[in-house]
């Protein structure tokens, strides 16, 4: 394979050389664009963004405002063809509008933001499983269909059949279970996802997750399957600091049913996140 480009802010560039220094194969090339001085360039950028603003409109003041941006030129240097891959930086102002720019790469689909998780080394990859947050009950066929793309995505990076899987917490007060309910009631109609309940006093200790009997009481339930979990009653931060914590590791968020590989990283994120995320986005460069 040849060396993947991967574009990105200079801020990112120095945590992504460490955390790639010991992959196997050729080293990315890391690309941080500049403003382009080309006048034909930057008007073909210019373009680029005003038809992902998906009719919202905009003047020429405020397209070239966006691509002072580093991490909308990452994102529009991929849309341009130059790059394989992107990683944007929530620390750019702009880094929230560039990942909505990003359209679904099958017609009629849905984009997810996917996180993904293994266990300690030694686990195997039937360790590795993917986690979607809870996207509220507002829009219930939106939500499956973020659902589905997570799953899908989940599927092109790990050799295991993935199980779709809606967790919840039994035996305390769930005030979206209502919400839950018709969210599996609807997901059930269109896929194979399962419902997970789980007796809430035996995963924690002290109120802090016991991440591992978690993942493993999931596994009983769906077994021989990487779960794409969704769980309404446990926030991302919660669930990611307590499986790092049991020597696990945790990647992304990367952008589900995408027409392109991108993922998203803060400049401070911890060395084995980056290790990790980068890893997720070079296999889907690799699946593409």
């Amino acid at each position: 394979m040849p060396s993947p480009r991967i574009a990105l802010p200079a801020s990112l560039r120095p945590a992504a050389e460490a955390a790639a220094a010991g992959w196997p194969g050729p080293r990315p090339q890391w690309l941080s664009p500049s403003l382009p001085a080309d006048p034909r360039l930057r008007a073909r950028w210019q373009r680029l963004w005003h038809e992902r603003r998906a009719g919202a409109g905009g003047t020429s003041a405020e397209a070239d405002a966006a691509l002072q941006d580093a991490s909308v030129r990452a994102l529009l240097l991929l849309l341009d063809q130059g790059a394989e891959a992107a990683l944007l930086s929530p620390a750019d102002a702009g880094a929230a509008a560039a990942w909505r720019m990003l359209e679904p790469r099958a017609p009629g689909g849905a984009c997810a933001d996917l996180w993904m998780g293994e266990l300690p080394a030694g686990s195997g990859d039937a360790a590795r499983f993917g986690w979607l947050d809870w996207p509220g009950a507002d829009n219930l066929s939106q939500a499956v269909n973020q659902l589905r793309a997570a799953a899908d995505e989940l599927a092109l990076l790990t050799p295991a059949p993935v199980a779709p899987c809606l967790v919840s917490f039994a035996g305390g007060r769930d005030p979206w279970r209502a919400h839950s309910q018709r969210f599996l009631d609807t997901l059930r109609e269109r896929t194979a996802a399962q419902a997970i309940a789980l007796y809430s006093p035996l995963f924690f200790k002290d109120g802090q997750l016991q991440v591992r009997e978690w993942l493993q009481a999931v596994r009983q339930q769906c077994p021989g399957a990487a779960p794409m979990v969704c769980v309404p009653q446990l926030a991302r931060a919660e669930f990611a600091a307590a499986l790092e914590a049991a020597g696990g590791g945790w990647a992304g968020p990367l952008r589900a049913g995408a027409e392109k590989p991108v993922a998203r990283l803060a400049p401070d994120a911890p060395p084995a996140r980056f290790a990790a995320t980068l890893a997720a986005l070079r296999a889907r460069i690799e699946r593409s």
